[in-house]
């Protein structure tokens, strides 16, 4: 899957409803939307970093469980 591109990330925060509680973070959409360009871009950046390292670890752990046989057993069930 394709992290977020630029655009897509701006539309999302253009879509944000004003007037909404913040969440765990206490970052409410009127601060997000007041940091203009700048916050938008750093925020991306950090998103796409999140997105990256998280497949990442999906494609690592699809890698690193390997189903290993018992001497003598094929269908790799433990008795």
């Amino acid at each position: 899957m394709l992290e977020p591109s630029a655009f897509e990330f701006e539309m999302v925060i253009e879509k944000l409803k004003s007037h909404k509680s913040s969440g765990t973070g206490q970052i409410t959409a009127e601060m997000i939307k007041a940091g203009g360009r700048t916050i938008c871009c750093e925020n991306h950046k950090l998103i796409n970093s999140i997105w990256n390292k998280r497949n990442c670890l999906r494609r690592e752990r699809s890698r690193s469980f390997v189903p290993t046989c018992k001497k003598g057993d094929k269908t790799g069930r433990s008795n």
